[in-house]
């Protein structure tokens, strides 16, 4: 599907759904960080297998479609999107949107951003895809994030009891690296004490928070699928998303919560991602 679109500049990333089922071979899952942000798009253009998504660092010069495409941007938010056709036409494109847009035309996004990662899906047009066309997140999907927040919901990793005093680090803000990466995000703040420092090489998933003897380091979906620093803490797959939208050098903060409350939070976000199919469905067959 990466014949749909050229880009042109920017720092633009090739993403897609996680890879589930080959982490006991060493390779992770991967996808997108801010993966709910990408899972709402990939179901307003009515989750096709076949679709080209890209995650977005810093905006490219422009994105040039190479055939007629169904879109939708999600996302940290760009204050403009522009789309110029070939017939010389200008659409301001809305954020959350779906839209069917002719070969040809440059897509150009610019000003102020709120987040740290866009999301931009495509599909090819045919009869199942236009029936998309016109749908917007709003309209489904009711309870998704509202604005990002620097708070972490963060549960105890197995090695928790090895911090010395755990107020050390859940009373204190932490500063994003600029050395943070796909892999993960590293953390300058203040000092913490463990017992020990190392473990036995031990299973890691996303969100686990690593404490080295220098700075704590939170795992992303390019991690590695072992470890062998201590696991003290988790952070939520929700509050996954904030940590997504927040850039290098911006303060969070971690809040701990019940593992059980994580567990509920999640399911209801879940039920919602299903209710939303549910209305979509019920508005393309009322259109038919």
């Amino acid at each position: 599907m990466s014949a749909l679109v050229k880009v042109s500049g920017g720092l633009v990333f090739s993403v897609s759904k996680p890879n589930y089922g080959k982490q006991d071979y060493g390779i992770t899952p991967q996808g997108p960080l801010d993966w709910l942000s990408f899972l709402i798009a990939h179901i307003l253009i009515g989750e096709p297998a076949d679709f080209c998504g890209y995650e977005i660092i810093s905006a490219p010069t422009e994105f040039i479609l190479q055939q007629d495409v169904i879109l939708v941007i999600t996302g940290a938010e760009y204050a403009n999107y522009y789309c110029y056709s070939v017939t010389g036409s200008v659409l301001q494109l809305r954020h959350n949107t779906v839209y069917e847009i002719k070969a040809g035309s440059r897509i150009i996004m610019n000003g102020k951003r709120i987040g740290f990662r866009t999301y931009l899906l495509l599909t090819n047009v045919n009869i199942e895809s236009k029936q998309y066309i016109g749908l917007q997140r709003d309209n489904f999907f009711y309870s998704t994030l509202s604005g990002y927040s620097n708070v972490l919901d963060v549960v105890t990793g197995p090695e928790f009891d090895y911090l010395v005093n755990p107020a050390q680090v859940l009373d204190t803000p932490w500063q994003i690296s600029h050395l943070s990466d796909t892999m993960g995000v590293r953390l300058n703040g203040s000092s913490y004490q463990l017992t020990k420092y190392d473990i036995l090489s031990s299973a890691v998933c996303d969100g686990t928070i690593q404490f080295t003897k220098e700075q704590p380091i939170i795992l992303l979906t390019n991690r590695q699928t072992i470890g062998g620093y201590p696991r003290v803490l988790v952070v939520t797959k929700l509050s996954l998303c904030h940590l997504a939208q927040t850039p290098f050098n911006k303060i969070i903060r971690f809040q701990l919560i019940d593992l059980v409350v994580a567990e509920q939070r999640l399911q209801a976000t879940y039920q919602m991602l299903a209710m939303a199919r549910i209305a979509i469905q019920r508005k393309i067959l009322a259109n038919k």
